[in-house]
Formats: C-alpha cells, sequence, structure tokens
C-alpha cells in the first residue's frame, strides 16, 4: 500500500505526540525528522530568501497582543472544481484570530462578492464576538480600489460596528504574513486536489478546521499547543441590530444621498457611494475647514476655498466622542 507525505514537519510531529502521551520520552524532532526521510514520509522544503525592508517603509499594524485584537481575512484564491464542469469555482474564505491562531471560519464560497461574504461575517460574530481590527488585503470585497480611503460596503459596515478595518499596502502580501503561511497549510490539507462539489469542498474544510484547533499543536505564542486551547471568544457581543450613529453635540449631520455626496451651504462635496442613505458628521475647524466623520472614524478634511477633499482615514479616540448625541433630525 503507497505511504503519503506526512502534511506535518517533524517538530510539529513531535508536539503532537508528547501533546497526546507527555509521558512518554520521545526523540529530538531531528530524529524524527530523519525517520521520516527514510521512510519517504518527509516532503523535502525550499526555503526563499527573506527580502529584507527599508524599516521607514514598513506599515504600522496594530499589536496583536491579546485574542480578538486582531483577526485576519483572506480568499485563498480560485479554485477550479474539475468534475462540476465550466464555470464551477470555489473561494475560500479564511478569518484567523492572529494572536491565537485560531481558525474561525473557513467557507467555500461561489464569489467574492459582499453580501455573501458579510454574511459568513455575521455568523462569526455572532459565535466569537467583535474583534477591534479585520486586517485585510486590498482585493474585492475587503476595498475598494478607486473609492475614499479605499473603504468598501463591508468596510462601512465593520466600522459601524466599531470594528477597525485595517489593509496592508498593495502587492505586499507579506504585511499578512501569518495568514499567507496559513493558506499554504490549508492548501496541502484540503486542495491537492479539490472536491468534486462545493458541499464536498466545505465538508473537507470542516474537517481540517476541527483538527486545526484541537489537534494540530502550533508554535509561536502557543507553547506548541493547539490554538482552541488559547482563544476565547470576544467580551463585546454582536448586536441584534445595527448600533445609532452618534456624533458629537458640535457636529452637523448630513445624509449622503445616492451619488455619494453631501452638501454643506449649497456645495456639494463628494464622499462615496457605499455610504448612500447613512449619516455623516461636519465639524467646522479653524481656517473653515471641515472635518467629515463617519461613526468613530474620520473620512477627510474639505477645504471649501480649493473644494478639495484630503483623505485621513483616522480612527477617532473616545474623547473625540463626548458629548454625544443620538441622530433623531439630521439636518
Amino acid at each position: 500500500m503507497a505511504q503519503s507525505i506526512s502534511p506535518y514537519g517533524p517538530a510539529k510531529v513531535r508536539d503532537w505526540l508528547v501533546q497526546q502521551e507527555p509521558e512518554t520520552r520521545w526523540p529530538a524532532a531531528s530524529t524524527i525528522g530523519e525517520l521520516l526521510k527514510r521512510a519517504g514520509l518527509l516532503r523535502a522544503r525550499h526555503r526563499p530568501r527573506r527580502r529584507i525592508e527599508d524599516g521607514r517603509s514598513a506599515l504600522v499594524r496594530t499589536a496583536a497582543h491579546a485574542p480578538n485584537v486582531v483577526w485576519t481575512a483572506d480568499f485563498k484564491g480560485e479554485i477550479r472544481l474539475p468534475p462540476s464542469g465550466p464555470g464551477a469555482y470555489c473561494y475560500p474564505l479564511t478569518v484567523l484570530d492572529l494572536h491565537t491562531h485560531y481558525l474561525l471560519g473557513c467557507q467555500a464560497l461561489p464569489t467574492t462578492a459582499v453580501a455573501p461574504t458579510r454574511r459568513v461575517f455575521a455568523r462569526l460574530f455572532a459565535a466569537y464576538g467583535l474583534p477591534e481590527v479585520v486586517r485585510t488585503d486590498n482585493g474585492v470585497p475587503f476595498a475598494q480600489p478607486n473609492a475614499l480611503g479605499r473603504l468598501g460596503a463591508l468596510a462601512y459596515w465593520f466600522i459601524r460596528l466599531g470594528i477597525h478595518p485595517e489593509f496592508i499596502r498593495p502587492a505586499r502580501p507579506a504585511e499578512n504574513g501569518a495568514h499567507e503561511r496559513f493558506h499554504k497549510t490549508l492548501k496541502a490539507h484540503t486542495l491537492r486536489p479539490p472536491a468534486g462539489s462545493l458541499l464536498a469542498q466545505q465538508q473537507r474544510f470542516d474537517r481540517f478546521r476541527a483538527e486545526y484547533n484541537t489537534e494540530r499543536p502550533h508554535e509561536s505564542t502557543l507553547a506548541h499547543r493547539p490554538p482552541a486551547d488559547q482563544y476565547v471568544p470576544s467580551p463585546r457581543p454582536y448586536p441584534a441590530r445595527l448600533p445609532p450613529l452618534v456624533y458629537p453635540a458640535e457636529a452637523t449631520v448630513r445624509r449622503v444621498d445616492a451619488s455619494g455626496v453631501v452638501k454643506w451651504k449649497q456645495q456639494p462635496i463628494f464622499l462615496s457611494t457605499n455610504l448612500t442613505g447613512e449619516y455623516v458628521g461636519v465639524f467646522e475647524t479653524d481656517g473653515d475647514q471641515l472635518r467629515i466623520c463617519y461613526a468613530c472614524f474620520t473620512l477627510g478634511t474639505f477645504d471649501p476655498h480649493t473644494k478639495r477633499l484630503t483623505t485621513e482615514c483616522t480612527w477617532n479616540t473616545a474623547r473625540d466622542l463626548e458629548p454625544i448625541v443620538f441622530i433623531t433630525s439630521p439636518g
């Protein structure tokens, strides 16, 4: 009977053995590696040369110092399901807790559209609560390259829930490196070759997720324990209804029309069609500048003289939100 290549490296095999039988004196990882190699069960690994970047160009990212501070999300490409005929594709949406590497979700979707992606996140938020940050690349549906601050409809939904959307720099997948490495593991376990249907592929993902979270030892910050031993749900519950928009008393509230525009003293200010029907807060600042916010997020500053909107996209501090007033009759 043909033997299959081990999906785990020697160190991870030893961690798993210790986890199963901690009282046994297991050999070193190097010895296990030699045994696997002799048996033809170890795949040769080719480590790419590491690129050293100028530190001044590094992106400042939120540190994942605890569970649910940062969730990372991405689509594992476009997977063709060969037996299903032309046009049958799977787009695996994966969501990880960065601190514990707990695999929150791995969903086989037929498209990368906003609506099904939002439904997956809604289920995850209901099950695990809300994170502080969701970090993604700049692809659809997470970002919209030509929109204000690259914010798409999904990002504005995150903001409304009090979640900060955080994008890596374009064409820099290494800035979401932990998630990229995870996708290699996912591919090796579930996509070589792909299953015959979307349902069958989802069943593979479900089995893999259970093993990955509860059995597979993880290195780094997990003391060689499975992610489920470290992860706890967020204390921030997913609300049954979107929370009302609130702005400081000095803000003037404006509704974004169907063309993505708000008006200030009869002057149109284009923001984004992704905000259609939403309310923004407009603040007058020194020098007749206008600071425009959506919920707790500053979108940009508008200069009425040059008619230019300068994008800022910064998360406001709690101090900026006092005093607050509920929107009842916007101007």
